[in-house]
């Protein structure tokens, strides 16, 4: 974790705890050192293009994984593979390539393909209160399905156990 003082005491005294960037080589490294389970997610950044978002961030721990013969790999993917726009999609192409990269390291891999998450509507938590309004390029006519960050880290530890 980033900062290790933020973790509740409760937890602390049941885990190891690697300080810095899971996107570090270094740190990536000594958190998968004994480890047979991952649980993977590239985390939004804005500043950077989706290819150095999914791909830039994740090829250390592709590394480390094959170096730590990591035997399972669950992540947080995107919908969209098996579809026309796969290579041209953006975020969601980078994400598949990031699966791809994952896959090739040779671990048994889930990619756990979710629809919008709950928590990205937060951003909106103003406009839905003063105005009742949510923008989006979604059809207001169609059904936008989402998923709870709690539902979605269930279903992971499942796998990974």
């Amino acid at each position: 974790m980033r900062d290790a003082s933020k973790l509740p005491d409760e937890i602390r005294n049941r885990v190891e705890v690697v300080e810095g960037s899971h996107g570090d080589d270094r740190v990536i490294g000594q958190a998968l050192n004994e480890a047979d389970a991952l649980f993977w997610i590239a985390p939004p950044d804005v500043t950077r293009t989706p290819d150095e978002v999914y791909l830039d961030f994740t090829r250390p721990a592709a590394d480390a994984i094959r170096a730590n013969r990591v035997k399972r790999v669950v992540s947080v993917t995107a919908l969209g593979r098996g579809t026309r726009w796969q290579d041209r999609a953006g975020l969601v192409t980078a994400s598949m390539k990031m699966d791809d990269m994952l896959m090739e390291t040779g671990a048994a891999f889930r990619g756990l393909a979710m629809p919008s998450f709950m928590d990205n509507m937060l951003r909106q938590a103003v406009s839905i209160r003063d105005q009742g309004l949510m923008f989006g390029p979604e059809d207001p006519d169609r059904k936008a399905p989402t998923t709870a960050t709690r539902d979605m880290g269930a279903v992971a530890a499942r796998l990974l156990s």
